[in-house]
């Protein structure tokens, strides 16, 4: 039995321990750790310098909670300003066109108007600090004033904006009369059509405003003013219009510097969304990308520092995973089990370590127990599933049928396996997408799912998913056997890697019975004759011969999934053969070897069926020598070396 440690008592318990809410929006209002338990990360600190102004994510890798962190240390020096356009505006946005030019340049005036109003809050803002102003500047400054009031753009445009108001006001003329330079925009010579007379009225109106910035003192150096754009994916729907509303973004923020030195535009983009994009301009943004990626270490850092926030105590990580969580999960470190079965997102972690906290509670548990960790990753399970197919939905709709074409068989697949069950139902996914017919391949499917996380590729040995480091983010011709990622196993019913139930123990089931029948037969003094050195001395034997199996699996080149798979199994079986050691029975030893050797063949039937023991003489001649020593002790009682 473990030593308790000295620090147990001072720790709080489980009752307090919590890992925030699922969205940023809702951790970052009350009730939430956002605020405390947020980590300033590589991509947060490029943003606040303004050096990285395009933050390329996935859902849930944490784009929304950087850009409300942003926002909450800039606005206490009014240097920020938070866009994120209404759902109830998507129909306009996308059908928006201006006469007289391109559609990618049309969609680029509704942000240029946006950014422009924003700066034009700014510099009015920072006038009215100026405490010498002369009267120009203050003529100046109340003219920016009265083209906010004439164009109705007073209050902030944040969260309660509607974009259809913009394109109404890019549609009919925006008012620039508070600059007394009607004549000039609306003079004799008129723009030859309304997309030019609108580029011609953002020009000026760009121009005012610079001259009111250069008169107090705005420059390019200190902090700039941040525009940040959030939650495009609102008005995007995969199709010409909203590509053409992303890219005008695009154009418009990386434009805004150059118009005004002292402002940086910085936008949040999921991963799928600029991966769609085709432009001409695209290699120009190369350098303003951030790619947000997470590995272990930082995954881990996030659970602890927000178990931190949650428990207002400076723990360590040896205090949370060793008082709160299990040593191990299905005979793998209980660390390591949790984030392999997330995608590399703070979301993911952060949602499943909540599950098995909440699991624990309703269990009456007063820490966290491997049993919690299992129930609670059913849920989740269901939870991923449902969360891929409505992130990748618009992209892909045909996913929902090719989850069913892998649920209910084993997490390991070759090329060859899927491409015949995908023969069967290829018919029918044409007719139901008509569309997208031409799509309908082995390579599609299989680079799709592998680029989306939910199938990983095998090479070498390794399993490698299209977010691990260093990984390549399409399959290759000669990839041949993949992985079902470990999150979704559960909700689809593909938990063996062999379509083999794990081995569970029966001995606790009678343990009651055979410790009483013990008990009684001692005091009938008769414990002497029930206890058998030979059949112990072949238990442990039996035991011996496992340990070499598993230690030969651990070796071998069976990939990362599979050696997991069948160490478990072994560790499973090494544990009940110590426990029937322990009951002193030779009627409970020779159950034991019948369970242990019917499983181990079927382990090696599986294998020799998936040919993964083909190229290794060595490991098949263990497992066949293990096979054979339960056989011998079910015929014999024991090994040939105890019949004696």
């Amino acid at each position: 039995m473990a030593t308790k440690r000295k620090s147990d008592n001072a720790l709080p318990n489980l009752e307090k321990l919590y890992f925030g809410k699922d969205d940023a929006e809702s951790d970052f209002a009350r009730g939430g750790l956002l605020r405390q338990g947020f980590m300033r990360t590589r991509a947060y600190e490029e943003a606040l310098a303004g050096a990285k102004t395009l933050i390329i994510g996935r859902k849930g890798s944490g784009k929304s909670a950087i850009c409300l962190m942003l926002r909450n240390a800039l606005s206490s020096e009014s240097l920020c300003a938070l866009v994120t356009p209404d759902e109830i505006s998507a129909d306009e946005i996308r059908r928006f066109q201006l006469p007289g030019i391109p559609q990618e340049q049309s969609k680029q005036l509704i942000w240029r108007y946006v950014f422009a109003v924003q700066v034009a809050k700014f510099i009015l803002a920072a006038g009215q600090k100026v405490s010498d102003k002369t009267p120009e500047l203050s003529g100046k400054l109340g003219a920016i004033r009265k083209f906010l009031l004439d164009n109705g753009e007073i209050e902030d445009l944040t969260f309660t904006e509607r974009f259809w108001k913009v394109i109404e006001r890019l549609k009919g003329a925006i008012s620039v009369e508070a600059f007394s330079v009607k004549l000039k925009v609306d003079g004799q010579v008129q723009p030859p059509s309304a997309g030019a007379k609108a580029h011609d009225q953002l020009d000026f109106l760009e121009a005012q405003l610079n001259a009111v910035a250069l008169a107090i003192g705005l420059s390019t150096e200190g902090q700039p003013f941040h525009v940040l754009v959030d939650q495009i994916e609102k008005v995007w729907s995969n199709d010409r219009e909203s590509d053409s509303m992303v890219v005008g973004l695009m154009l418009a923020a990386k434009d805004l510097q150059r118009r005004f030195g002292f402002a940086v535009a910085t936008v949040f983009l999921r991963t799928d969304i600029y991966e769609r994009l085709q432009f001409q301009d695209r290699d120009k943004f190369r350098g303003d990308e951030f790619h947000i990626d997470w590995n272990e270490e930082h995954l881990l850092d996030l659970i602890l520092t927000r178990a931190q926030a949650s428990l207002g105590v400076a723990i360590t990580a040896e205090d949370l995973w060793d008082r709160h969580f299990p040593v191990s999960v299905d005979s793998q470190d209980c660390q390591k089990f949790l984030i392999s079965r997330t995608l590399m997102r703070p979301r993911d972690i952060i949602q499943l370590c909540n599950a098995c906290r909440d699991t624990a509670r309703n269990n009456r548990h007063s820490r966290i127990e491997e049993s919690d960790v299992r129930k609670a990753m059913a849920l989740y399970s269901n939870w991923k599933l449902s969360d891929l197919q409505n992130e990748w939905s618009v992209n892909y709709p045909f996913l929902a049928d090719l989850f069913v074409l892998l649920s209910n068989a084993s997490y390991m697949l070759t090329r060859a396996n899927f491409e015949s069950a995908l023969e069967q139902v290829k018919g029918d996914l044409s007719v139901r997408y008509p569309s997208l017919g031409h799509a309908f391949s082995t390579d599609t499917f299989l680079s799709v799912l592998y680029t989306i996380g939910f199938l990983g590729v095998v090479r070498h040995g390794k399993t490698h998913y299209s977010y691990s480091e260093n990984s390549e983010r399409q399959i290759q011709a000669n990839d041949v056997e993949f992985v079902l990622h470990p999150s979704f196993r559960n909700a689809l019913q593909s938990t063996s890697a062999i379509k083999l139930s794990p081995f569970e123990s029966q001995l606790d089931i009678n343990r009651r019975g055979i410790h009483t029948r013990v008990v009684r037969e001692a005091r009938l003094g008769q414990f002497e004759q029930l206890r058998s050195p030979r059949s112990e001395r072949g238990l442990q034997y039996l035991e011996s011969s496992l340990y070499r199996l598993r230690v030969g699996v651990e070796k071998s080149a069976l990939s990362d999934e599979l050696r997991t798979e069948v160490v478990s199994n072994l560790s499973a079986m090494q544990a009940e053969i110590r426990q029937a050691v322990e009951y002193a029975d030779p009627s409970v030893a020779r159950e034991v070897a019948g369970r242990l050797y019917r499983h181990l063949s079927q382990i090696a039937d599986r294998l020799n069926d998936g040919k993964w023991l083909l190229e290794d003489r060595d490991l098949r001649y263990i497992f066949q020598e293990s096979v054979e020593e339960l056989e011998r002790f079910i015929d014999r009682g024991g090994p040939g070396e105890f019949s004696a």
